[in-house]
């Protein structure tokens, strides 16, 4: 894909904008599919007019077209068009490493072992290419249909090595639970512990369910304890022994003594041998896509050059840059609000039902494309564990939820977008008192006779938000829909 004459809302030559995939400060993200081949690129439209800093995204990508590794997002191209910058890359439909984590539980330790291999392999490539990447977390580690790692988000990415010759770095960024002790410190600190630092704390994530701290500073208690060498309380006593030796030595409070990439591979829970998964393929119910013949909540989208049919769900990603300003060349400590303490994404968050389809884009031809090919990159659903379906109206909804919020002592605040959709934004705080901020995004399924509520992070610990929407979840349980609309051979999933 380049810049070609047709560049619209709704296209850019051959290819045609599908759904949006995410949202942010600064612009979104695109699912583009080419109406001629069927193939599917994620476009990246950054608005250069609420920008500040422009040379941060030719920064962003000169380093991100540089690299070519099958664990890091593909580059394509990018171009420049009226107020707008467009980056092509690879669409990574299997969603983000961190919906397949559960929370208290993590996941299965094999599955866990494959993704941090493929995660180390990746940032191998990359600090040998004399790029740290400076904000490794599950939100911009994303998947493929065949379950490997892609990193992604080269935002905050600099170069720290030229010709040999290796700098220090200074800028305090990245995202609080995951940056290293020294990102914070207001000294100048090396580029490659920082990285390895935050991998190990995606493995923690990964085998336990949950993050140790929200940020490694002298006044958080746990991590003090962990510098203490306090490892009976969770998360680590949920980690077995190998595994969590690897991490004392990753989480090495002194950068000198932490393990490199080197002594991480020749460890020994890392050189151990797993029992390979091998993703199969979903089998998907005939009714799973129904709602593609018969769908949401059709409207004509206003204020377009184009009119184009949206498929509404009002749902919202937030931009992991919104917060972040670090220069290319580090002259200054900044300021600490270059730390972003809680979860944004400007990634690739699949779900089908936040769709925004061409208006020539037609129904006829999803039915028809899903009849040749199971492979149609608008049939391919991704879990995510923070959404469900419920027997109510959206009035009927919006008062059960009001109940749990006085219950739970949540404040919140309603908003009405149409007669059919709601959202609610709900603030709160996590068992370490730290801000929690999350919207819930309720929408009537026209055609279903369901209601859609849709629960998205703005701000806070992704994992403790995840046990907020499942005592959601419980304490609904008489009106959420039971139906099962995706499955394979090791899992069935329902409400996605």
């Amino acid at each position: 894909m380049s810049e070609m004459d047709v560049c619209t809302e709704s296209q850019v030559g051959s290819w045609e904008f599908a759904n949006v995939l995410g949202e942010g400060a600064y612009g979104e993200v695109k699912l583009a599919i080419n109406n001629k081949t069927q193939e599917t690129r994620a476009v990246k439209i950054i608005s250069l007019n609420l920008l500040a800093d422009k040379n941060s995204i030719q920064k962003e990508v000169l380093i991100h077209k540089s690299l070519n590794h099958e664990n890091i997002v593909k580059f394509y191209s990018s171009f420049h068009h009226l107020d707008k910058f467009y980056i092509i890359l690879e669409y990574a439909s299997g969603g983000e490493l961190f919906d397949r984590i559960e929370p208290d539980l993590g996941m299965n330790v094999d599955l866990a072992h494959t993704y941090f291999v493929q995660l180390i392999s990746g940032v191998e490539y990359l600090h040998a290419k004399g790029i740290v990447h400076r904000d490794i977390k599950p939100e911009n580690l994303l998947l493929n249909d065949f379950d490997q790692i892609k990193i992604a988000d080269f935002g905050l990415a600099t170069l720290f090595q030229y010709r040999g010759k290796e700098r220090l770095l200074n800028s305090p960024c990245g995202t609080a639970p995951y940056v290293a002790p020294e990102v914070l410190s207001k000294n100048e600190y090396k580029a490659t512990p920082t990285d390895i630092w935050s991998c190990g704390i995606v493995l923690v994530a990964m085998l336990a369910g949950e993050l140790p701290w929200d940020k490694p500073v002298p006044d958080c208690h746990d991590f003090v304890a962990w510098v203490n060498n306090n490892y009976q309380k969770s998360p680590w006593c949920k980690i077995e022994n190998t595994a969590l030796s690897l991490i004392r030595n990753i989480l090495c409070y002194e950068p000198a003594n932490r393990f490199g990439i080197k002594q991480v591979k020749a460890s020994t829970w890392y050189t151990k041998t797993y029992k390979t998964r091998t993703p199969e393929p979903a089998v998907l119910s005939q009714n799973s896509f129904s709602f593609l013949s018969q769908p949401t909540h059709v409207y004509l989208k206003s204020g377009s050059s184009s009119s184009s049919l949206i498929l509404d769900t009002g749902l919202e990603v937030m931009d992991s840059q919104a917060d972040c300003n670090c220069s290319s060349m580090e002259t200054s400590t900044g300021p600490l609000n270059n730390i972003t303490n809680h979860v944004e994404s400007f990634s690739q968050p699949a779900s089908i039902d936040n769709m925004y389809l061409n208006s020539q884009v037609n129904v006829t031809q999803y039915s028809q494309f899903s009849q040749a090919t199971s492979q149609s990159p608008l049939l391919k659903l991704v879990k995510r564990m923070t959404r469900m379906f419920v027997h109510l109206n959206v009035e009927s909804t919006c008062v059960e939820l009001v109940k749990l919020f006085d219950r739970f002592m949540y404040e919140y605040k309603e908003i009405v977008m149409n007669e059919r959709q709601r959202q609610i934004t709900v603030t709160t705080s996590d068992k370490r008192q730290t801000l929690l901020i999350f919207k819930i995004n309720i929408s009537e399924m026209k055609f279903q006779n369901e209601v859609l509520v849709d629960f998205r992070l703005s701000k806070g610990d992704g994992l403790e938000f995840k046990k907020i929407f499942m005592k959601f979840k419980t304490a609904l349980n008489n009106f959420v829909c039971k139906r099962y609309i995706f499955q394979n051979t090791n899992t069935c999933c329902s409400n996605f």
